[in-house]
């Protein structure tokens, strides 16, 4: 490798010897040529016959090459982030790694405090197996003490390389102005005036790559005021092909200036109020990928970056004990107004290792719930019983037919027997239950899905026991589902009515995806009517087929493949019906009481049912799945919960 300008006492000579090979003598006009590999497959293949592939050109030219930026560390650094990055970008192998500064917290003039701070730096970027470029930030130089420290430890704090007819250029910000005082440029051996000469000389002498890449800690032309020094640069970049990576601000954005991409990175690990990718705010690196059209740029989240341990077979037995340690005791009672009660559930650990156990109860709008909060340790093959009293917040007790449902949130900790920690969270509705009784009418309803016919909506409008997708959901004002449910002597009647804040319905959209309210009805004897199942066992033992399911939307739907594959429901004379509201809409249903009868061959006594509204808010957004009583299919099932009795 040639390194260039004021690079001739840095000490990177293993950096030199570790590029030397793949690089070229210098940064000249790039002679493009066709030197990608052609796949050979291994068996004939004659002329025009058909090929599962697209094509035998790999996407494998040797001018191509890959590089990482790291981004900022400092500024109320979170600690092991940029020590674990380290081993995330040896996973992708690069050619090399590069930074855009503020490697150490700094802004001190105390000596051994700088060295501390640096030698811990140059630890983890021992680690790489990559080469690692330095550049200069305002956290590593602030004042005289730190820029002699630089180039006592780095040598020049501006230099550049070439790779592979690509001109790197590594550029010192705080010369053009110091963050703290930008009138001045930092104080030390650099002056603003020789880097400035040295940039305008390197790129005459080399006026041709086939792409330049330029490395700065302050993006300078991010301001009111653009530097005039800086507005000089990029007019000396601006009749080449060129990108420009910058740090200091902690949030991604990018700028297109002079038709070329001018990058601010988010953080490796640097102070950020870790919003997410919306706010540019996350912890990354970007993978460069050099090609013959110029670079290719993938912005990693560190989160998404693991190696090829990330989930082994006893990681997930662990995991899988721990989803299934929790088993709820539903709280019935024969009464239709609740007044007090405990509700049971039991844990078990079937790891060979102890397991930590935290609750936090909520009882909600209508209970008080107590203990408030629970800690306990569950040993190897233990189980143990964790009891929560729950109590009317009325004193003369709450109707269990619009009782708000409380919660209990769960966090489970463990470690393999190799020693890895596994960790799980989940929730369960605290929501006693009884079987609920149904009127009787003596008038039909004409099924229409207007609801004058019906006198009051007394179930459900205190709120939801499971919710689905909650960060779509954003309380009653988004959605809100209040129903009832009748019978006369040949139908059974259901009306619902959903407040919903915005209505998003399409053709072009399967049921579920969209708006709408799906009913779900049991009418089989016990025990199968109460059991809960898993999901995909529910599939394989045809659940679906021996209950009665509608999803109701407003207007018409795309067809759904995998409903109609997997989740066939019974055949049935089940009728509805909907119409839209100023607030959302409502729906009815009707069937046929011989079809229950028919169920449970003989006279009906009772049914298990639950109301489901799935609300979106943007046509982009999947729907929050809003459910009345927990999905029986679901880790938070409560059993025979939702049963009515004739």
């Amino acid at each position: 490798m040639k390194l260039q300008g004021r690079i001739s006492t840095v000490a990177t000579s293993c950096v030199a010897s570790c590029i030397v090979a793949a690089s070229l003598a210098g940064c000249t006009a790039h002679q493009s040529a066709d030197t990608s590999t052609h796949l050979q497959p291994l068996e004939p293949v004659a002329d025009r016959t058909a090929t599962p592939w697209t094509g035998l050109k790999a996407n494998d030219a040797a001018e191509d090459f890959q590089f990482v930026v790291v981004s900022d560390r400092t500024g109320n650094h979170r600690p092991g982030v940029f020590r674990d990055a380290m081993g995330r970008i040896n996973l992708l192998e690069p050619a090399f790694v590069v930074s855009v500064g503020d490697l150490i917290e700094g802004y001190t003039d105390d000596q051994g405090r700088l060295d501390g701070e640096w030698d811990e730096i140059e630890g983890y970027v021992g680690t790489l197996r990559q080469p690692f470029f330095y550049a200069a930030g305002n956290h590593d130089m602030s004042n005289e003490v730190m820029a002699e420290t630089w180039q006592e430890r780095f040598g020049p704090s501006w230099y550049s390389f070439d790779y592979k007819g690509v001109l790197f250029l590594v550029l010192n910000s705080e010369t053009f102005g110091m963050v703290h005082d930008p009138r001045k440029a930092v104080p030390g051996p650099f002056t603003h005036a020789e880097q400035m000469a040295w940039i305008e000389k390197t790129l005459a002498a080399h006026p041709s790559p086939r792409w330049t890449i330029v490395l700065i800690h302050q993006p300078l032309w991010d301001s009111r005021r653009v530097h005039p020094d800086w507005q000089k640069v990029e007019g000396l970049l601006a009749n080449r092909p060129h990108t420009v990576f910058a740090g200091h601000h902690h949030t991604y954005v990018r700028h297109e200036r002079n038709d070329s991409s001018y990058i601010t990175l988010a953080t490796t690990g640097g102070g950020s109020t870790m919003r997410g990718a919306t706010y540019g705010e996350f912890d990354q690196v970007a993978l460069v990928s050099m090609t013959a059209d110029g670079p290719v740029i993938a912005n990693l989240d560190l989160e998404g970056i693991h190696d090829e341990y990330l989930l082994t077979l006893e990681d997930r037995e662990t995991r899988e004990a721990l989803d299934a340690a929790i088993t709820p005791t539903a709280l019935r009672q024969d009464v239709e107004t609740f007044e007090s009660g405990t509700q049971v559930f039991v844990v078990r650990n079937a790891t060979a290792q102890p397991m930590q156990l935290r609750a936090a109860t909520d009882g909600g709008a209508a209970m008080v719930a107590s203990p408030a909060a629970f800690e306990t340790t569950v040993a190897p093959g233990g189980e143990t019983e964790v009891r929560v009293n729950l109590s009317s917040r009325e004193e003369d007790g709450a109707s269990l037919r619009s009782l708000a449902p409380g919660s209990v949130h769960w966090t489970l900790e463990t470690e393999t027997a190799a020693g890895k920690p596994v960790r799980t969270t989940t929730r369960h509705a605290l929501l006693p239950e009884t079987s609920l009784s149904i009127p009787r009418r003596s008038d039909p309803v004409t099924v229409d899905g207007n609801l004058a016919e019906w006198a009051e909506l007394p179930l459900g409008g205190a709120g939801f026991a499971e919710v689905e997708n909650g960060d779509q959901h954003r309380g009653a004002g988004d959605a809100r589902l209040s129903f009832a449910i009748e019978q006369d002597e040949q139908n059974l009647y259901i009306a619902a009515r959903v407040q919903d804040d915005v209505r998003m319905n399409s053709a072009d959209k399967i049921a579920r995806d969209q708006d709408g309210l799906r009913l779900e009805i049991d009418a089989r004897p016990d025990p199968a009517r109460s059991r809960n199942q898993g999901l995909f066992a529910a599939i394989r033992g045809g659940e679906f087929s021996q209950l009665i399911l509608a999803t109701v939307t407003l207007g018409e739907t795309a067809e759904d493949e995998v409903m109609r594959k997997f989740f066939v429901p019974k055949e049935s004379e089940l009728l509805h019906a909907a119409q839209a509201t100023e607030d959302g809409y409502t729906v009815e249903f009707v069937l046929p009481l011989a079809e229950l009868d028919a169920m449970q061959e003989g006279n009906w006594e009772a049914l298990r049912l639950n109301l489901v509204v799935m609300d979106s808010d943007t046509p982009e957004e999947k729907p929050a799945v809003l459910y009345w009583r927990p999905n029986r299919y679901g880790d938070q099932a409560m059993p025979s919960s939702g049963t009515f009795r004739r």
